[in-house]
């Protein structure tokens, strides 16, 4: 079932940056991430939308193909885990990771050392999904905003 909210859930979503509005598109960005001075702003998580959306783009044009988002990791290889790779180019078996909240107070979910139900930091489980797609021969790349930003992917994948 889908969630509904009103009108002022709806604004004060938007102001304290748990949605952004990109090209007419409702987008939620999850639980909110904190720094020091608060929420993150809407400007920047337009501007990491945009830097994905430039990865997406360079990607589409160096292999000629569709580029697959949020694919399960169920559906290309055989596992039962739940994992989700960011982005997946088909024709070359290369899964691309992008990890967020490096710069964040505190560090975000791959940084921060707060341990799930099962034991494991967000580090540990971004490892056991490396190792999985790995060990069933798929090249796995992981880069920061930052990263993005510099167009660190660039020499790398291949």
């Amino acid at each position: 079932m889908k969630e509904v909210m009103t009108a002022a859930e709806f604004r004060e979503k938007l102001n304290s940056g748990q949605l952004i509005v990109i090209k007419g598109k409702i987008i939620s960005t999850g639980k909110s991430e904190k720094r020091r001075s608060g929420r993150v702003s809407n400007d920047r998580l337009i501007k990491q939308a945009g830097l994905k959306q430039e990865l997406v783009s360079w990607l589409q044009n160096k292999f000629n193909e569709t580029i697959e988002g949020e694919t399960k990791f169920c559906d290309i290889m055989d596992t039962k885990r739940k994992f989700r790779a960011d982005y997946y180019v088909r024709s070359k078996k290369i899964i691309i990771e992008v990890n967020g909240g490096q710069t964040i107070f505190g560090g975000g979910r791959h940084t921060s050392g707060m341990k799930d139900k099962n034991g494991l930091t967000g580090y540990e489980r971004d490892l056991q999904k490396s190792n999985l797609a790995s060990s069933n021969g798929f090249k796995y790349y992981q880069f920061t905003y930052e990263q993005l930003e510099r167009k660190e992917y660039e020499p790398i994948i291949q």
